[in-house]
């Protein structure tokens, strides 16, 4: 049930040259406008190229304002019809329109009132009948706004009103809207609130976007006494829209004069043809040219829009940037094709992507690895530092530092190693570094810092309790300073057990030289003679020459090691055991090597030192006969050595062991004083045993008779001491006669005496 009537008021405008000052030849008109010229007439605002006064308008658009009421009305030119509002943006100029009645049962709909003669407009109705009954149009007062306008309004505006959004220029508060035209009010009387337009129109809807704003009548149904009596009629308003152009040149004539061409810059002229009144009109209107908007009338008023912030309007997938009235779009690095569409990933781009990350993960990981790596060196050297620390307080390292700090001349020979030092000597205890492996320990061969070469015996785990005899041992050894003795240079105490550092002896061990694959040794008599007496020397200076008696308890021919120079060094003090001088013995547990080991010790665990001499008659022994303490007779069963002996003393069959070797070098009388210390040695009764310094005594007098031909002692002396009264020579030549031949000696007096 509604009747539709539009106006449409096409007109062309100027655009202002304010920037010009060129003179209008039509008007005499000259820009900038006269500051003198009216902008408003009551609430209704304008601008060029319509306006009030002589110089203020273009022509066509003279405007006039009647203020004989208290209310003025504006109207266009001279003549009665009133102009509303304007929208500049779109060309558009609101007026009111009269009543237009249609009959009921007609067809058609009568002409407007409104006489547009000597104006550049055009007016067009347009009607819709939907039913039979007659209806009218009131006059329209609703109003679309200029939206470019930007005042400014107070905080705190009335956002909504019911169900409808207030936007700008509308509003209900004071200060909230544009001018009266656009004041609004909220009736809250209802439910919902009904937002009011002039008090009279109920809004339902608005938009700014399209300038529109959909109201309906307050009261719907009015009756009205027409053509038949009491019966009802709908009243009601409609928007009136008036549509302009600029004069009737075209585009091309119209920029034949550039000072009265109405478009600007970044704007652009499109022909119009309207119709009015059946009559073809022709004109132009201006626009912003792509990528610019506002006022295309007006200098600057065609800004440039940043497409970039519009990406749902302006389509980018790869990288926008704002320019001059466009914008650009290009893809990323590493990625082709077209950047409105898609941007595909370039094959050289992404190999040479793949090359850097490749190159750069393998570089972080290599980072990492290498951070990785150094920080567990880092936690592992604290955690064996601290390691080390608790063996050193366990292995009692402080009180061995006071013990060797306590004299000079030990703490020069004895030091505390590091055991970082110990591990870099022994390639880290590698295996070809192994000397030797025994009951007590592994020796391994090792280069100190300072080049010495030495011999670092890592012994086997050892209980607690053995920590306090082990610390006494290394300070008793610390003091030993003999030249048959394997000197000790040190110890570590940072391992679970103690290393000892010792000198290192090259040619290996005398029980390698004796038990070879030949039939024979390559030890001569004398040379072997000589090993035992320096053997026994160092035995028995641990038993009486030091501050405490030492004994070995682990004497054996691969604990005697020889020099460069077959010098003998007693080695291997890892079973030793210390006896206060004023003691004769110690219970012990039973350690000892088989075919050495004291039976006495062995039955009664009574550790003396004639447990050494048993084991030293043992290896006078192996060097008489070049056997093993535990040897095979052809395929017979292994013999022990020292009771082979015994029993073979008893059936006098005395050199039916000896070496041959031996037997060609030595004589009958040095082997007989030999085989019967070994018998002594080797006696069951640790008491009917000589002792250590007895045996060396009887072993260098030996190696005297030897060196002196096999001449009795007591003859040379007396030779000797003859000489000594005769003449004070330092020296005499002698002969010696013997049963084999008569030598010419020179005997050193000194020696002798």
């Amino acid at each position: 049930m509604g009747l539709t009537v539009v106006l449409l008021l096409l007109f062309l405008t100027l655009g202002l040259m304010g920037s010009t000052g060129a003179e209008n030849t039509s008007t005499g008109i000259t820009f900038p406008l006269p500051s003198n010229c009216p902008k408003n007439c009551g609430n209704i605002s304008f601008e060029y190229p319509f306006g009030i006064g002589s110089g203020c308008f273009r022509p066509g658009f003279n405007l006039t304002c009647r203020n004989q009421t208290t209310d003025p009305s504006l109207v266009l030119g001279d003549g009665t019809v009133e102009v509303i509002d304007f929208d500049m943006d779109n060309g558009i100029v609101y007026v009111k329109t009269p009543i237009v009645t249609m009959g009921v049962d007609e067809d058609y709909f009568s002409q407007t009132l409104i006489d547009l003669r000597n104006f550049p407009f055009s007016f067009n109705l347009a009607a819709n009948l939907t039913d039979s009954f007659t209806m009218s149009v009131a006059y329209n007062e609703i109003l679309v706004a200029d939206t470019t306008f930007t005042p400014r309004l107070l905080n705190n505006c009335s956002t909504k009103c019911g169900d409808v959004n207030i936007s700008f220029p509308f509003g209900l508060e004071k200060g909230c809207y544009r001018d009266q035209s656009f004041l609004l009010t909220c009736n809250t009387s209802t439910k919902p609130p009904n937002l009011l337009f002039q008090d009279y129109y109920i809004v339902m809807n608005m938009s700014l976007e399209k300038g529109t704003l959909e109201v309906k009548r307050l009261h719907d149904y009015e009756y009205f006494s027409f053509v038949y009596e009491n019966q009802p009629f709908i009243s009601f308003e409609e928007l009136i829209i008036l549509n302009w152009i600029i004069t009737d040149q075209s585009c091309q004539d119209a920029k034949q004069n550039m000072t009265t061409f109405a478009c600007v810059e970044h704007s652009s002229c499109k022909d119009e043809k309207i119709s009015n009144n059946g009559q073809k009109i022709s004109g132009y209107r201006c626009e912003c040219n792509d990528g610019y908007e506002g006022n295309p009338y007006l200098p600057n008023g065609c800004t440039d829009i940043d497409e970039c912030i519009f990406p749902q309007k302006y389509v980018c997938y790869g990288t926008c940037t704002n320019t001059m009235g466009s914008y650009s779009c290009t893809c990323p690095p590493g990625t082709t094709g077209d950047p409105k569409r898609a941007c595909i990933p370039d094959k050289k781009q992404t190999v040479l992507l793949g090359v850097i990350i490749g190159v750069s993960n393998g570089v972080g990981l290599l980072l990492l690895s290498t951070s990785l790596i150094i920080l567990r060196r880092k936690w592992k050297k604290r955690k064996q530092k601290r390691i080390r620390e608790k063996h050193f307080r366990q292995n009692h390292g402080l009180l061995l530092q006071q013990l060797i700090s306590s004299r000079e001349d030990v703490a020069e020979r004895t030091k505390i190693f590091p055991l970082e030092e110990i591990e870099k000597a022994t390639n880290n205890f590698d295996e070809t570094r192994v000397l030797g492996r025994g009951g007590h320990g592994t020796v391994y061969k090792g280069i100190l810092s300072d080049q010495r070469v030495v011999a670092i015996k890592k012994s086997k785990f050892v209980k607690k309790s053995e920590i306090d005899q082990f610390v006494n041992e290394v300070a008793i050894l610390s003091q030993i300073n003999h030249r048959n003795v394997v000197k000790l240079f040190g110890c570590c105490l940072e391992t679970e057990v103690p290393l000892l550092i010792y000198e290192f002896i090259s040619n290996g061990a005398l029980s390698d030289h004796l038990h070879t694959s030949d039939e024979s040794s390559a030890l001569s008599w004398e040379a072997r003679l000589r090993i035992a007496a320096e053997t026994a020397g160092a035995l028995a200076y641990l038993h009486s020459a030091a501050s405490i008696s030492i004994l070995h308890r682990d004497v054996k021919s691969s604990n005697i090691l020889l020099d460069d120079h077959f010098t003998a060094k007693v080695s291997d003090f890892g079973a030793s055991r210390f006896i206060p001088l004023d003691q004769t013995h110690i219970v012990t547990g039973i350690q000892g090597t088989f075919g050495y080991l004291d039976p006495e010790y062995y039955q009664t665990s009574q550790l003396t030192e004639k447990s050494d001499v048993y084991s030293f008659g043992v290896i006078l022994l192996e060097l008489l006969t070049g056997k093993k303490p535990i040897f095979s007779i052809e395929h017979e069963n292994k013999q022990n050595l020292s009771m082979y002996f015994l029993q073979a003393l008893k059936e006098k069959r005395y050199f039916d062991l000896v070496e041959d070797r031996v037997m060609k070098e030595g004589t009958k009388q040095e082997l007989m004083e030999v085989i019967q210390l070994v018998a002594t040695c080797l006696k069951f009764k640790g008491s009917e045993r000589p002792p250590m310094k007895e045996v060396e005594y009887k072993l260098q007098s030996l190696r005297r008779i030897r060196k002196n031909g096999g001449r009795h002692i007591a003859e040379v002396k007396i030779v000797m001491l003859l000489l000594t009264v005769m003449a004070p020579i330092s020296h005499i030549e002698v002969k010696i006669t013997t049963k084999k031949e008569t030598v010419p000696r020179k005997i050193v007096t000194d020696q002798l005496l």
